[in-house]
């Protein structure tokens, strides 16, 4: 009996890369489809994502000696009032909130600050929420606050993510609306 090794050389050459692009590929396609790219929302709008309306109603930027602010030098606090309401369609399970700029290695985020008082920041009251809370019944506002840079908030923008169930995400980058 004859053996040709040629066909055994042939189906490794045609095999080993066949199985090495399934598994490059594979990984890259399924993030693909649970972190796709951000929506970009343009400030005075309205998004609708997993089941609520979120819209971004004001943001200021509070440097050290605003009022009783105390920060260290080249810090500011960056306060966005975010407004959610429930809507139809299949209700996102988990709501994060970030506040992302432009970097000099891509985008920079910041998350957001649970005690601000030890900066001298007081909260808009009780009408908000510190937290995003995706099972609320009706409409509510939430004060999600951050400590950044000083002047971050000319090219910032609110990335609001939202989880479905199934693991799936969607971020939705909002611009801020212009300082008052």
């Amino acid at each position: 009996m004859i053996r040709r090794p040629g066909a055994g050389v042939v189906a490794l050459a045609v095999t080993v890369p066949l199985l090495a692009a399934v598994m490059i590929a594979a990984p890259i396609l399924e993030r693909a489809q649970y972190d796709p790219e951000p929506v970009s929302v343009p400030a005075g709008t309205t998004a609708r994502e997993g089941g609520l309306e979120v819209s971004v109603r004001a943001a200021g930027e509070f440097p050290s000696g605003s009022g009783s602010i105390d920060l260290p030098a080249g810090a500011a606090i960056v306060a966005v009032v975010v407004d959610i309401a429930p809507t139809r369609g299949e209700r996102a399970t988990a709501c994060f909130l970030r506040l992302s700029a432009p970097g000099p290695d891509g985008r920079v985020e910041w998350l957001p600050e649970d005690d601000v008082t030890r900066y001298g920041y007081a909260r808009g009251g009780d009408e908000f929420s510190p937290d995003c809370d995706v099972s609320v019944a009706d409409p509510s506002s939430i004060e999600a606050v951050f400590l950044a840079p000083v002047d971050v908030i000319a090219d910032a923008a609110l990335d609001v993510t939202l989880q479905s169930a199934s693991g799936r995400s969607r971020t939705l980058r909002m611009e801020l609306p212009e300082p008052e």
